[in-house]
């Protein structure tokens, strides 16, 4: 019956979105034919370079909120998930899917501009902040474990086209001129055992895949495969414990609501605050089944105070409950992490985008982009960073006042659950208030995205140049910079045990995580907030809460997991030498690099993105 009655509905989210994707292609298209044009006619360069990027800044930011809104839209479905409902199983797959479409769409589209307009595209501040993220190791790592298990299909479907190319003769009709012009015709053979390659001149027929295949491979053979491969393993993990962690929470819950619903209601009160905040304290909970437990705890005393009146009680509950852990997490997480220098660099508190972050929730007074980025972010994160930037407790509650909005439709939605005995318009209000609460999120979180990089655009210059009081934060990224280039070591430089290890150890997370995530039904049964804890089937069947098919991947993440502990102590006893040298160096320079970098913050005012320098001398003053 869900299904039947919101298909429309997800039918037409999908078009939607297919929609964006659409109009974002047709408008760069227009903006690339217009770079084609004005490089055609050099006496109005200037001014349809200024109108071009312009408009090009504006598709960037707006390219950039909707691909920050899927990341946000997939976390939040994710955590909906703790409520077992169809809803939020179809909206985390829907937008699990877009985003690789999506990301895909980027890569394609962005990568056409950036080879027409190198020099114009690099002068915007938004274009240069996803360049520095597109080759940070991270977010390889994120991208290849999203679309890893795709990757043998897109590279049989390059070399299928290639192969029916060369069948064609196709490549007979490329002048020579373009052939040695084109990226992918200067390898005939790419040997790469993901740390090394082997380059020859020769023609694009000779080639296995298609020259942008080609050509993408050879520039990732450059990457630190090591890292990202490590990273790799840490991500997946991360996936694998946010599911499986949703999914024992609601066992937890409702056990707690069945061995506190006898309480009396002020007992109730003090139990569920309690309850409620150790869950606010650790980092991997969301807050989403927090709130479900208020609703669904507080609703089992309708009999006696009455339905709305528990509903009432259990938002004023959840809401009290959100202001006094954002305080807590502000003040006393945050505020002990960021009397450590070394916490503030890991953070970021020096980069552009936590910089851009700070001038928006630092401005006086309440302002739409302050409310959505304290209601729209993650909330344990969101709350110690600001605890970490040192910004006012008072001003950052304030900002929070409106998660209202956020919190009412998740306490209501599990109050409703407990009434859905009664028909199956309590259910369907249930499956309402879900999707209130994911738009709620949606629309924080595009004004949050839209806000930040308005800030990094407007005050560029600002965000990126040296402080002085940042210099100690300068100096330890530089420190661990220097650090991860001395302890880099290739794939071919371990031996052959470690080197299995980490394969092993890649391919078991990987295929863990994605199984959760796509597959969880296989795993897991069904077991939400709102269930009696009495007709848990833990484990054994197809009808238990852990299935065969989750035991089996339980025991091979597990597998994985030590796997990567025996690659970390391999690692470290290679890394040591290298970085205990390393160190000394840097040791000997440390003073003289700070003292520079104060002089540079103090008489440098410049007018571009300042990078963290790769040499000791790149940020010092010439005399």
């Amino acid at each position: 019956a869900y299904l039947r009655w919101n298909s429309p509905a997800l039918a037409a989210l999908f078009n939607i979105g297919l929609a964006v994707i659409v109009s974002l292609r047709v408008q760069l298209s227009s903006t690339y034919s217009a770079v084609i044009k004005a490089e055609r006619s050099p006496e109005s360069v200037e001014e349809r370079r200024r109108v071009l990027l312009k408009k090009l800044g504006q598709y960037t930011k707006f390219v950039n909120c909707i691909a920050f809104l899927l990341v946000g839209s997939t976390q939040a479905a994710t955590s909906l998930r703790a409520m077992e409902q169809n809803s939020a199983n179809i909206l985390a797959i829907f937008f699990g899917i877009y985003v690789v479409a999506f990301y895909a769409f980027m890569y394609v589209t962005f990568q056409r501009l950036q080879h027409a307009i190198q020099e114009w595209i690099h002068q915007l501040p938004i274009w240069r902040m996803m360049v520095t993220l597109s080759t940070n190791d991270w977010v390889r790592a994120a991208c290849l474990a999203s679309v890893g298990p795709g990757v043998p299909l897109l590279l049989a479907i390059s070399a299928a086209n290639q192969f029916v190319r060369v069948a064609r003769g196709l490549y007979a009709n490329v002048p020579p001129a373009r052939r040695r012009q084109d990226p992918g015709a200067r390898a005939s053979e790419v040997v790469c055992d993901l740390s090394a390659q082997i380059i020859a001149e020769a023609a694009p027929e000779d080639q296995c895949l298609t020259a942008r295949y080609v050509s993408v491979v050879q520039s990732m053979c450059q990457w630190n495969w090591v890292g990202i491969f490590e990273k790799m393993a840490i991500l997946s993990m991360a996936v694998s414990l946010s599911v499986v962690s949703t999914k024992f929470l609601n066992i937890v819950l409702a056990w707690l609501i069945d061995f506190l619903k006898e309480l009396h209601l002020a007992a109730l009160l003090v139990a569920a605050f309690v309850v409620g905040m150790v869950c606010f304290l650790l980092p991997p909970i969301p807050g989403v089944p927090v709130y479900v437990f208020s609703g669904v705890l507080l609703a089992a005393k309708h009999k006696q105070f009455g339905f709305w009146t528990c509903c009432g009680i259990a938002v004023g509950l959840s809401y009290f409950l959100k202001l006094a852990a954002s305080a807590i997490q502000q003040k006393v997480i945050g505020g002990l992490l960021g009397s450590s220098m070394r916490i503030r660099s890991m953070v970021g508190v020096h980069t552009p985008l936590i910089r851009a972050i700070e001038l928006v929730l630092k401005r006086n007074g309440l302002s739409i982009a302050k409310v959505a980025i304290a209601c729209g972010g993650p909330d344990w994160p969101t709350s110690v960073l600001a605890g970490v930037l040192q910004l006012s407790l008072l001003e950052m509650l304030v900002a929070t006042l409106p998660i209202i909005i956020f919190i009412a439709p998740c306490v209501l939605s599990g109050a409703f659950f407990v009434k859905r005995s009664d028909g199956p318009l309590w259910e369907a209000s249930a499956n309402f208030m879900l999707q209130v609460t994911v738009v709620a999120a949606l629309l924080l979180q595009l004004i949050a995205a839209w806000a930040i990089q308005d800030m990094l655009d407007r005050k560029n210059n600002e965000v990126t140049k040296p402080v002085v009081d940042n210099v100690e934060l300068d100096w330890l990224s530089y420190h661990s910079g220097q650090l991860k280039g001395a302890a880099a070591i290739e794939l071919k430089d371990m031996i052959c045990f470690a080197r299995w290890a980490l394969f092993a150890c890649i391919c078991a997370e990987v295929a863990v995580a994605h199984m959760l995530w796509w597959q969880g039904a296989k795993c897991f049964g069904d077991f939400a907030v709102t269930d009696e804890i009495a007709d848990l089937h833990l484990i054994g069947g197809d009808d238990a809460f852990i299935k065969d098919a989750g035991v089996a991947a339980l025991v091979i993440s597990t597998v994985g997991f030590f796997l990567f502990l025996v690659h970390l102590v391999y690692m470290h006893a290679k890394r040591k030498p290298l970085t205990d040298r390393r160190k000394q160096e840097l040791t000997l320079m440390e003073s003289r690099w700070l003292r520079h970098r104060r002089i540079l913050a103090k008489e440098v005012c410049i007018l571009r993105p300042f990078p963290t320098p790769t040499h000791p001398d790149a940020s010092m003053p010439r005399e």
